[in-house]
């Protein structure tokens, strides 16, 4: 995307507008003053706006409506904002008998009142609708999406973008939706950006075309029943007491994607109500709580013997022992511990990548090594240089086979989890240009749908 006829100049906040349909984000989730000490301990607005000049003088916000809601709230009523500010240091010096600054009431400058009665804005002009979605998208890189705006966001760009192309575009927000940040993360390393851009369209295939695509098609009280199983998901206290028409689980979603696509094929499909009669058989299910019918997808279970050759081609003890039960060799009694010691692990890794820019010092420092790609001796080497000397530091896992007839493993292997990149990683890994062809028949098969309810 070239933009040429752009500018960047001072703009009075008076003739700046924060239209809720350029962006998707819900009022709610705005958070408005959470921002407020950004702004105003710094004493202005440190970002650009994005806008785009209107017919009438005026300009629309394109990026940074929450930073345009969040002066306005200050400028309403500035006491109201400071009181949000509590107490600070007297400006004076001045000290109490034990020496610590005396505590005042916090109070705006005047200086920053008018800093923030007009604001540094980039503006576009002439832009054409492709543009312009890449200029208003909104990936929530400060502040996440919602389950709700991720999929409002998707619609949004569907009249205007491929499926490809969507992905491209949200690949962040729905990964962390999907809760396949470290599974993608796993796929995309060490990966040409052109490669990488083939895979996010196939890793998200399920979810998109396999989903939130198909049901952005359909009527619109079928597209606000599955904004309210995404935002129950998401457990908003503003739904609480709301009931779903529809059991939005996995299963359901699927077959109801597959039966828009089987009535858009056969030329059953009513576009005036946006139904038919097998989007009307799957609603029915998904109404009634039954599962869709099951299908052959040609694939099969493992053999034992298929089992007891991949038991060697395994590091982790969870999964080793999870083929020696199919290939009915022993495992002994430390199955369970193992899972449980898998999952915790799966949990921190999880936890510390959604978390990972928040911390600080040494605890950040040992994060990041945690969830960095790279060799298991990287690990090794970081706890070597943070403890006593002669600790018992245990070497990385072996990558030696394993005899399957041996499968049990030893008690000094220790599980380690798929190397995984920080969620806050640079936005590196998206690139503009167009994404590599992916073949559908070889998509993830992951779809994500709200839990039941």
């Amino acid at each position: 995307m070239s933009l040429t006829n752009v500018s960047r100049r001072k703009i009075e906040t008076s003739l700046l507008i924060s239209d809720d349909t350029v962006n998707i984000r819900d009022a709610s989730n705005y958070d408005i003053e959470s921002l407020i000490p950004q702004i105003l301990i710094p004493g202005r607005v440190n970002v650009p706006l994005h806008v785009q000049p209107l017919a009438d003088g005026r300009y629309v916000i394109l990026q940074g409506n929450r930073r345009y809601r969040a002066v306005n709230y200050i400028l309403a009523d500035p006491t109201r904002a400071a009181e949000m500010m509590g107490t600070v240091d007297d400006p004076s010096g001045a000290v109490n008998d034990d020496g610590k600054p005396v505590q005042v009431a916090y109070v705006i400058p005047p200086e920053t009142v008018k800093a923030l009665k007009s604001l540094d804005c980039i503006v576009y002009n002439d832009l054409q609708p492709h543009e312009r979605d890449y200029v208003i998208y909104d990936h929530g890189s400060v502040k996440g999406l919602s389950r709700a705006e991720v999929v409002r966001n998707v619609w949004r760009l569907m009249p205007t973008h491929a499926e490809k192309r969507i992905a491209l575009m949200l690949y962040h927000e729905l990964a962390r939706m999907t809760g396949s940040t470290l599974a993608l993360n796993g796929k995309l390393e060490g990966k040409l950006a052109k490669d990488r851009e083939g895979i996010i369209g196939a890793h998200f295939h399920g979810t998109l075309g396999g989903t939130i695509i198909p049901i952005g098609k359909l009527a619109e009280s079928v597209r606000e029943d599955y904004i309210l199983s995404c935002r129950k998901t998401d457990k908003e206290p503003a739904v609480k007491d709301h009931e779903c028409a529809y059991r939005w689980d996995t299963k359901g979603t699927r077959a109801l994607a597959k039966a828009y696509n089987t009535d858009r094929d056969a030329g059953t499909l009513d576009y005036d109500t946006r139904s038919g009669p097998n989007i009307e058989k799957a609603l029915d299910d998904m109404r009634a709580g039954r599962e869709p019918a099951k299908e052959d997808n040609g694939r099969k279970p493992l053999t034992p013997e298929q089992a007891k050759e991949r038991v060697g081609m395994v590091q982790s003890k969870a999964a080793r022992a999870a083929l020696a039960v199919a290939a009915g060799l022993p495992v002994g009694d430390n199955l369970a511990a193992w899972d449980t010691q898998a999952k915790r692990l799966e949990y921190l890794a999880d936890v510390l990548g959604k978390n990972a820019a928040y911390m600080t010092g040494p605890v950040r420092a040992f994060a990041d090594v945690i969830l960095a790609s790279g060799p298991l001796a990287d690990i090794d080497a970081f706890v070597r240089a943070h403890v006593s000397e002669g600790a018992p530091i245990l070497p990385p896992a072996p990558s030696a086979p394993v005899d399957p007839e041996t499968a049990e493993v030893p008690n000094d292997q220790t599980f380690i989890p798929a190397p995984v990149d920080p969620e806050t990683a640079d936005d590196q890994t998206f690139s503009p240009v167009p994404p590599a062809p992916v073949d559908p028949e070889t998509a993830d098969d992951q779809t994500f749908s709200p839990r039941d309810h």
